[in-house]
């Protein structure tokens, strides 16, 4: 796989640093977030070489609004964590700083299919199967089968907690 790594950029979530899938030829960004995961791998980023080779910042919380509507209408928002969000929210952001085309690197189908949503690209690493189609959830109760857009965890008519299935 050959990849133009003119105007390009990364996006790096915690499987790129344990796979040391980093480019040091072209910008590479995480999060703050994403070095916090990398210690319960016993993986020191301030020592290791990528802290020479990528920028760790923080989105701003505009940013992190328009990922989370985005992940909103995707359904996606009740399975992302704070550290996916963030990671999303600097992607979002430094393609509006700047002229980069951005990929994520990630395991994370999610953060992929919110990435989709926002025309990003990808590179999935591990196992998982690499075709891939974005898709839009909804969440339903299973006992009632009241439909809800996203946001809730358990039905506010019964209680039981929500189950999603795509469109």
């Amino acid at each position: 796989m050959s990849f133009n790594l003119q105007a390009k950029a990364f996006i790096l979530d915690t499987p790129a640093f344990l796979s040391g899938l980093i480019s040091p030829l072209a910008p590479n960004f995480t999060v703050y977030q994403v070095i916090k995961e990398l210690k319960k791998f016993s993986f020191d980023f301030y020592s290791s070489y990528f802290s020479a080779v990528v920028k760790v910042r923080q989105p701003t919380q505009e940013s992190l609004r328009s990922v989370e509507k985005i992940a909103l209408a995707s359904g996606d928002l009740q399975v992302l964590s704070a550290t996916d969000l963030s990671l999303l929210a600097l992607a979002h952001q430094i393609h509006f700083e700047t002229e980069l085309e951005l990929t994520l690197v990630t395991d994370d189908y999610a953060i992929i299919n919110v990435g989709k949503a926002m025309n990003l690209e990808h590179i999935l690493i591990g196992i998982k199967k690499e075709r891939f189609r974005q898709l839009i959830w909804k969440w339903y109760c299973p006992v009632c089968h009241r439909l809800y857009k996203g946001g809730q965890t358990k039905c506010a008519e019964c209680g039981v907690s929500l189950r999603r299935s795509t469109r």
